[in-house]
């Protein structure tokens, strides 16, 4: 992750107070299929973040949750500063143990702020041309761009049809790897297409774009939770490079997606607390040339 992608996670995520990305003397390699390389004496265990699910919170005597706080990951407000300007509503809802209250409260925090810009995004006259927008109703679908223009099932010109993941059951299948593929198809943990389906969501407000990315981002944690090191799985899926990939693209989903009306205040502890646990291992994972 170059010092471009470190101000970009500043710029969106500024008041929490992991954003200061990956230390300064982090070196990145330019090869997508270079494999780690620790120095040293980098071969001890790194610590695993935090579980995303922690215990059910405790609300103080005389108050019951609600049921719709217990669906809130309060890990988000554990690694957030609450006294940062313009979040004293979250921190009022928190410490009453408001948890729902509170998510909502930071969701329209991130929703109405203007002293923050990410300068990567162009978020009022951006296009698509046809094709990319084929890749977005397409992963609706679940078939998946892994990469533009490669990797498809067929070809008509510039239209490409992209593979089906689903199984006989209908259900996501990670393990998919078309014939000849290659060692390069790891890169369907990159979720690439997410990027153009925010573009799509932006750009028509059609909430079935919206819908795919909750849908298959948290089918893709369930199969694959944050793991203790890089080769957990033994599919790359938590590789340095996908992790880092990963956060960038986050960076601009979230502020493709967060003004629609399915983004939920659950929703958000869910993927701010997953973003955290990706910003964390990477720091404890860092890709060496």
């Amino acid at each position: 992750m170059n010092f471009k992608h470190c101000l970009a996670v500043v710029f969106v995520l500024s008041v929490i107070s992991f954003a200061s990305c990956v230390p300064e003397d982090t070196i990145f390699s330019d090869d997508a299929n270079t494999e780690y390389k620790p120095e040293p004496d980098q071969g001890e265990e790194k610590p695993k973040p935090e579980d995303p699910k922690p215990e059910e919170p405790k609300p103080e005597p005389g108050y019951e949750l609600t049921e719709e706080d217990k669906k809130i990951n309060v890990q988000v407000f554990e690694v957030l500063n609450l006294d940062y300007p313009g979040l004293e509503a979250v921190k009022q809802e928190y410490s009453q143990k408001h948890y729902a209250n509170a998510a909502h409260a930071l969701l329209q925090y991130f929703r109405t702020r203007t002293n923050v810009v990410n300068p990567e995004l162009n978020l009022t006259n951006d296009f698509l041309y046809p094709e990319q927008m084929s890749i977005a109703d397409q992963a609706v679908e679940h078939r998946f761009a892994v990469k533009a223009s490669n990797w498809y099932e067929k070809v008509n010109g510039s239209s490409y049809t992209y593979w089906d993941f689903d199984d006989a059951n209908g259900k996501i299948n990670w393990g998919f790897e078309p014939a000849g593929a290659g060692n390069e198809y790891y890169q369907k943990h990159w979720h690439a297409w997410f990027t153009i389906l925010g573009r799509a969501y932006n750009i028509t407000k059609d909430e079935k774009y919206f819908n795919s990315w909750v849908e298959v981002y948290s089918d893709w944690l369930k199969n694959f939770p944050c793991p203790d090191n890089i080769s957990a799985y033994g599919n790359r899926s938590w590789h340095n490079l996908s992790v880092a990939t990963r956060i960038s693209s986050q960076l601009e989903l979230f502020e493709y997606f967060k003004h629609s009306p399915n983004f939920t205040g659950e929703w958000l502890s869910i993927f701010l607390s997953e973003f955290y646990k990706s910003v964390v291992f990477s720091r404890n994972n860092t890709y060496y040339s």
